[in-house]
């Protein structure tokens, strides 16, 4: 497949320039004279790099460093957590008892399964190591610092997911961590 290229004023669906000027300041604000126009997986490994390290090193400072096990924290949390102010809104529906019962267990099975999503993106984009042919770039791709790109944040990932995340020698319960009950 050949190379896309793109010019400074090629929008892509976007209203002319807007899209541009974001990727082009992403690009910038990391090095001044890098340049803006060109291929486009050039362009994209160059705009994400530093947004992907410090969103990286966030997740590293709260989660890795402090042997926090994100994956159980998404469990810890109600379903009323979840849904944030849904209580509220529901107040003003009325169901007979019958349906209220089914309806929450309809609720209660889509927050597992949102839960399950959740879950598998986080550990999903933090590792992903694949380079832009797209779909966008993974925070993986990159190293937690520098610009030498040899996946160091997917390197990071991976010892936390499996030395952490689950360890049975932890937690027992971190075995069942992707086990959905229908």
């Amino acid at each position: 497949m050949a190379p896309v290229y793109w010019k400074s004023h090629q929008s892509h669906g976007v209203k002319s320039g807007e899209k541009v000027n974001v990727l082009s300041a992403l690009i910038r604000y990391q090095d001044p004279d890098a340049e803006t126009t060109g291929r486009v997986d050039k362009l994209t490994i160059n705009e994400m790099r530093l947004m992907s390290q410090k969103i990286f090193l966030l997740f590293k400072k709260t989660y890795i460093e402090q042997k926090r096990n994100i994956i159980e924290e998404f469990d810890i949390h109600s379903n009323n957590d979840f849904l944030g102010r849904i209580d509220d809104k529901m107040k003003d529906v009325s169901f007979n008892k019958k349906d209220s019962i089914e309806n929450q267990s309809e609720v209660s099975k889509s927050i597992l399964v949102r839960r399950f999503m959740i879950k598998s993106f986080t550990i999903y984009q933090l590792s992903n190591t694949s380079e832009p042919k797209g779909s966008g770039i993974g925070c993986g791709y990159y190293d937690e610092d520098g610009k030498d790109d040899k996946k160091g944040i997917a390197g990071a990932m991976n010892d936390y997911i499996f030395n952490v995340c689950f360890n049975p020698t932890i937690d027992i319960k971190t075995l069942f961590i992707f086990s959905i009950i229908a």
